[in-house]
């Protein structure tokens, strides 16, 4: 279909596409030349009508010369008539270009994400972003992430979390945070975004690739891989045509492109090999891309194999030239990059070398791996120059700030601000046959970063966005992949290269990562002070106490007084709930002063169940800019509402977006005005069924129904809800352990006390470390679960009795307690220590278990 939406026809092909809001004296010469030119229109909502473009050989465009294909050029303001109609007319000649791109549009108009399927080396990559750059150009905006295709499935997520993150400008938001906050900025902005993913690992199962989408209507995420789970559309990148496999191949052999299937780094190599070996035929070599690749690398000079075998100990992305010189000497560099960019077996990216992904495969399974020892010498000593550059650059922090590791609170996160930025100009430097290309731009096609572009910017174009890679966000980024799989081939330098990968994902949200990497570090017999102090960290935020608190504790006997190690094996005390040594350790000897030390000494506080002053305590912090500012204001408004200030807690708690314990607070406080299964039905309207709100007024409701005496409804409640929360929010959630709470009532109701057992030792300690000791929810807790035990004649009777005594001791000293819990408390001590036969005949059951 052409604009008008009748069908494109034979003779309504086009040669040149033109795409410029001023380019009446480009489309004149064009014309005049005698070609034929279509005047096309930015993207519409992914929803462009004309197949003019599929139906182009070349698209002409505004944007900066040093982003194009040969298939994608730009207008250049300079350039005479004669000399444009040259250039152009030579991208003509190379015959079908754009026809490919109109199969990737169609299905990002239909679907929410596309993959982008085939072969290693037919040039998925390559067409992905020919898409981008058409994309960029025409007012969308790109987010590139990628490639991933060396990491184990299980690892995907955390890297692409990472990759997200750095491509939005944004940090210390957990993934599911930073896939709310960055759909909500880009509704809000009214813009189109589509998010690259270059080479996703093969076997992802369909539940990960659902989380890489952005949950927002104006987001389209295009996908290259070889093989994994499909999302909802696949396009095949078939092999090319025969007029530019022949073209490629350099010389009339349709037989031979056929056998090959068109695969553009097998007719590339063998168009390489057949010059030099004179009188050959192309039927007598090899027809697959590692063969072929391999005839061409045992014929390259000895520092371009160098620099292939390098990335076989580096990760697949864009590498620093100060990383790829480490292969050879300096003088060698310069031919030897040129040479592998002549055989297509490496582009450059902006000013970092990317290499292609098959021709190092087969350099390694050819040469082998080479040593790691200078690259990861070079890699830490890139990563060190960045730190000192940030650092330097970095603006002081406030009096009220602290330059310490993010929150360990599993129930807030460390925020950024809510908007994102993107990479909306930059293009790759492709060419037909498949090389993994630039996520970046603004170097001349191919050119090394000291060979700097002669043209200048091009009419009516913004300048270009750096490319990922020359900010210094990006350029750690590609430092710190490159990091991670060279301490997998290092073991001299495996401590250094993993202690800036497992700050980056502390950093970024994720906690567990880090912990993962840093268990590694910690096994190696080579950890420090540091290194034990900030495992305990990661573990502390995972939930962990009693292996931070050990590991705390080995940081203070190899750095006595550690004031860090001190506060995380404090922490980790009172996540046990043993608030004395905890007491003992840090909290009686250290007064807070910023806002962060604030914001540790309220938990405290709260865990103990002093509320009231732990509100005292936050309020001249909460104008804290920064990272900070959220959970400083969860924790105010957690503690309002502990303190019986319900309306307070629910306004500070909005101000807290895209997170479900900020929900929770809001709805719990609406409970104390509303019936809860009122309240649980308007927040559906409003908000849908699986918003936290709904949730959590979806529980109260369920244990509502089960204080009026209908057990059996309450579970079939309480249980469908529960699929919802898990699935929503998690296991973890505070709102999962009230439902196995309320659970575990009903089946007390109902005489089913093994199984309430059950529910309730599952949620007992996540309970002590998230709400502490004295929260009323964790001394109900207690107290059921030693009913249940011994009602249920389950296991020894001392613990049961333990169980209920501890939780009434503290029922009895806990401010705040309610009548009702304490009438409970003391009738379950008189419960647990009567004869079993007059327990099991206890008609007042019903009152105890629900007063």
């Amino acid at each position: 279909m052409n604009a008008t939406g009748t069908p494109v026809t034979a003779a309504d092909r086009f040669d040149v596409f033109l795409c410029s809001a001023a380019a009446d004296r480009v489309e004149k010469a064009l014309r005049a030349g005698g070609l034929r030119v279509f005047r096309g229109h930015p993207f519409d909502d992914f929803d462009m009508s004309a197949r003019e473009l599929a139906a182009s050989r070349v698209l002409l465009a505004d944007f900066p010369p040093g982003l194009r294909t040969d298939r994608v050029l730009p207008i250049v303001a300079e350039e005479s008539p004669p000399e444009l109609l040259r250039r152009v007319r030579s991208a003509v000649a190379l015959g079908p270009g754009l026809s490919s791109l109109w199969p990737v549009h169609r299905e990002l108009v239909a679907s929410r994400a596309v993959l982008l399927g085939g072969p290693a080396g037919i040039g998925k990559t390559t067409l992905a972003e020919q898409y981008a750059c058409l994309f960029g150009r025409f007012g969308g905006r790109v987010l590139r992430t990628g490639p991933f295709g060396h990491l184990d499935p299980d690892d995907f997520l955390p890297q692409f979390h990472l990759a997200l993150a750095t491509a939005a400008g944004t940090s210390g938001l957990g993934f599911d945070r930073l896939r709310a906050r960055l759909a909500r900025a880009i509704e809000a902005a009214g813009e189109r975004v589509l998010v690259l993913v270059d080479d996703v690992p093969a076997g992802l199962p369909p539940a990960v690739l659902e989380r890489v989408v952005l949950p927002a209507g104006r987001v389209r995420t295009l996908l290259t891989g070889r093989g994994t789970g499909r999302p909802t559309a696949t396009v095949d990148v078939p092999g090319l045509p025969l007029e530019e496999g022949l073209r490629l191949l350099g010389s009339p052999d349709a037989r031979f492109v056929a056998r090959c299937g068109g695969h553009p780094m097998t007719l590339r190599a063998t168009a390489f090999t057949t010059r030099h070996r004179p009188g050959s035929s192309p039927d007598a070599l090899p027809d697959t891309a590692p063969h072929a690749i391999r005839d061409v690398l045992v014929r390259l000079g000895r520092p371009a194999r160098e620099l292939l075998r390098l990335g076989a100990v580096l990760a697949p992305a864009p590498i620093p030239p100060e990383v790829a010189r480490v292969a050879g000497d300096r003088a060698s560099f310069g031919a030897a990059t040129e040479e592998l960019v002549e055989q297509g077996f490496a582009v450059w990216a902006g000013e970092n070398l990317r290499l292609q992904a098959l021709a190092v495969e087969v350099a390694c399974g050819e040469f082998g791996e080479p040593a790691p020892g200078r690259a990861a010498e070079a890699v830490l000593g890139g990563l060190a120059d960045g730190e000192s550059a940030s650092s330097s650059t970095s603006p002081s922090s406030d009096s009220g700030g602290s330059s310490t590791s993010p929150s360990s609170d599993p129930t807030g996160g460390s925020t950024s601000p809510s908007g994102y930025s993107a990479d909306n100009t930059t293009s790759p430097s492709t060419d037909p046959t498949g090389n993994r290309t630039s996520p970046g731009a603004g170097a001349v096609r191919n050119a090394p970063p000291d060979r700097a572009s002669a043209t200048g910017p091009a009419v009516g174009s913004d300048p270009p966005s750096p490319p990922i890679g020359t900010t210094v966000a990006g350029r750690r980024h590609l430092l710190l992949q490159h990091a991670r799989v060279l301490a997998e081939h290092s073991t001299a330098h495996r401590v250094a290269l993993l202690r800036p990968v497992a700050a980056a994902h502390e950093a970024h949200g994720d906690p567990g990562t880090a912990g993962e990497i840093h268990a590694t570090i910690l096994s190696t017999g080579e950890a420090t002070a540091a290194d034990f102090t900030a495992a305990a960290r990661v573990e502390l935020a995972c939930g962990l106490d009693a292996e931070a608190a050990g590991h705390a504790r080995q940081a203070l006997v190899l750095a006595p007084g550690h004031p860090e190690a001190a506060l995380i094996a404090a922490q980790a005390l009172d996540g046990q709930g043993d608030y004395a040594e905890a007491d003992r350790t840090y909290w009686h000897a250290h007064l807070p002063t910023t806002s962060e030390e604030r914001y540790r000494a309220a938990k405290a506080r709260r865990l103990r169940g002093r509320p009231r002053e732990a509100v005292a305590l936050l309020g001249p912090a909460l104008a804290a800019p920064g990272p900070i500012r959220d959970e400083l204001n969860l924790e105010y408004a957690r503690n309002l509402l502990q303190a019986g200030q319900p309306k307070r807690a629910r306004d500070v708690a909005a101000e807290v977006e895209d997170c479900p314990e900020a929900d929770l607070i809001q709805a719990d406080a609406a409970v104390t005005d509303r019936d809860p299964a009122d309240l649980a039905a308007d927040y559906a309207r409003r908000h849908g069924v699986k918003s936290p709100l709904t949730l959590t007024a979806s529980v109260h409701a369920g244990r509502a129904a089960l204080a009026r005496g209908h057990p059996r409804e309450a579970l079939a409640a309480l249980a469908e809800t529960e699929l919802a929360v898990r699935r929503v929010l998690g296991d973890d959630h505070r709102l999962h352990h009230r439902i196995r709470h309320a659970m575990g009532l009903a089946h007390a109701r109902l005489h089913e006390f093994d199984r309430q057992a059950d529910l309730l030792e599952t949620i007992r300690a996540p309970q002590l470390r998230l709400l502490g000791r004295t929260h009323p929810e964790t001394l109900e807790t207690c107290l059921d679960l030693g009913l249940a035990l011994a009602l249920g004649g389950r296991g020894p009777l001392e613990r049961a009795t333990g169980l209920v005594d501890d939780a009434a001791r503290d029922a009895e000293t806990a401010p705040g307690v309610s009548p009702a819990l304490s009438a409970k408390a003391r009738a379950a001590k008189q419960v647990v220590r009567l004869p079993e036969p007059f327990v099991s005949a206890l008609h007042a059951l019903e009152r105890l278990v629900w007063p």
